[in-house]
């Protein structure tokens, strides 16, 4: 291969690369910058002035900032885990060779092609605490009706729920096909062996799979950790600050509280956060030699 066949490959990648760095590299460093700037009221003509690192010790000194990071954890502590294992064990249902199997794949992956914010005005509408039709069931079988969304104990497991259904769908996708470069020839081998079900799931499904799992908690973490519309569209962070995540925080600051600066120090804690998070469970998550 010549010098300049070398430099083919390159080429193919110089577009995803440009857009890469257009679209989420810069903004990435433009935003870190914006941090350290704040906006001078006492100039008359709001101009930024550096302030080093004065946004943060604000931020870290705030306990709404605290509030808000606290929820967005609990928030992934529940919803990560609960996509992950849900979507392994549906993708293993729907792995098996049955007659009509491919309806009750489609029904599983109908959540997929309903966008977030339709899915997630839907759900506002089941879970109304007035004319809601989980109330209407509820109600039917003798229970009283819950605010569901209204509740400051119930709001965020309600996200939770909505999330779940939304997500479970497209992570199924993943690990299904997954399952589905698993050789059966290792299952059989095993079942002449001897080895019961949860053994073969446990000592080839697991093993084969700790790729696809990787790259589903990776992504579902990144996913779940920047959600913002649910919240934006049924609650505003509420009630009683319940479900007031991060990024709904940073919206808040930066196009309600016109403060920039506070909402890009939120966000630039909140990407070093994750980064460091996404990091770390690539490292648990590596395939060993």
């Amino acid at each position: 291969m010549t010098r300049r066949e070398r430099w083919i490959p390159y080429l193919f990648l110089l577009p995803a690369f440009a857009g890469l760095l257009l679209f989420q590299l810069i903004p990435i460093v433009f935003g870190l910058g914006r941090s350290l700037y704040g906006i001078n009221f006492a100039s008359g003509a709001g101009l930024l002035e550096f302030v080093g690192l004065k946004n943060f010790r604000d931020l870290f000194s705030d306990p709404v900032f605290w509030n808000a990071f606290k929820v967005t954890l609990v928030f992934n502590l529940f919803v990560n885990p609960i996509q992950v294992v849900l979507a392994l064990g549906i993708a293993v249902l729907l792995n098996v060779k049955l007659s009509g199997i491919g309806f009750f794949r489609t029904l599983f992956y109908m959540p997929i092609g309903v966008s977030l914010t339709i899915t997630t005005v839907i759900w506002g509408l089941l879970l109304d605490r007035d004319s809601g039709m989980v109330n209407g069931i509820l109600n039917a079988l003798g229970i009283q009706s819950q605010a569901f969304l209204q509740s400051p104990g119930q709001a965020l497991p309600s996200l939770i729920l909505l999330l779940s259904w939304k997500g479970v769908a497209f992570w199924t996708l993943v690990l299904l096909a997954g399952l589905q470069s698993v050789s059966p020839t290792l299952y059989e081998a095993a079942e002449v062996d001897g080895a019961s079900g949860w053994q073969r799931f446990w000592r080839i499904t697991l093993p084969l799979m700790r790729r696809p799992l990787a790259y589903v908690l990776i992504s579902a973490t990144v996913s779940n950790f920047l959600l913002f519309g649910p919240v934006q569209i049924l609650t505003k962070g509420g009630p009683q600050g319940s479900t007031s995540v991060l990024m709904y925080e940073a919206f808040r600051s930066g196009f309600i509280g016109i403060d920039m600066g506070r909402a890009t120090a939120i966000t630039s804690v909140l990407f070093v956060f994750v980064a460091a998070l996404v990091a770390l469970q690539s490292w648990i998550l590596r395939e060993k030699n």
